[in-house]
């Protein structure tokens, strides 16, 4: 995951978001790509480790990650976490900022972005898994 907030943000890194969403939750929202989205999981798990009012927090459901982005990227949302393949496009065209990555080292397709415990917000991680019937043969699968 990967944490965005728009091009034009007076926010340089990630401790700053969190001081400013901290200060003054009611004032800013912050977007995800659906109910109960692992990103969605991620951000609150992050904003309540850094003792932000999350119930005071704003919050925009969107139905998927990229519109989450787009909404970023449009000012219309203070900022997002979601999958860098859902971020990229607007990083890469100037559109939204990128602050910092789950992931526990940087992404070799935007190595000047941080890591979140490098960005000093260690509590931001995100994993996937894969759940499938028992014995499922993944392969020959066509």
């Amino acid at each position: 995951m990967i944490v965005t907030v728009p091009a034009d943000s007076p926010w340089k890194n990630l401790k700053d978001v969190m001081l400013s969403l901290k200060e003054k939750p009611e004032a800013h929202k912050y977007a995800i790509g659906g109910v109960a989205s692992p990103g969605a999981f991620a951000l609150v798990k992050m904003f309540k480790s850094e003792g932000i009012d999350t119930k005071r927090l704003g919050h925009v459901i969107f139905n998927g990650g990229a519109p989450a982005v787009a909404a970023v990227g449009g000012g219309h949302v203070a900022v997002a976490g979601q999958a860098i393949s859902e971020s990229l496009s607007m990083i890469q065209a100037g559109k939204v900022r990128p602050l910092a990555v789950s992931s526990p080292t940087r992404f070799t397709l935007l190595p000047n972005v941080p890591t979140a415990k490098e960005a000093g917000v260690p509590a931001l991680t995100l994993s996937h898994g894969l759940v499938s019937r028992p014995r499922q043969n993944f392969q020959n699968q066509s």
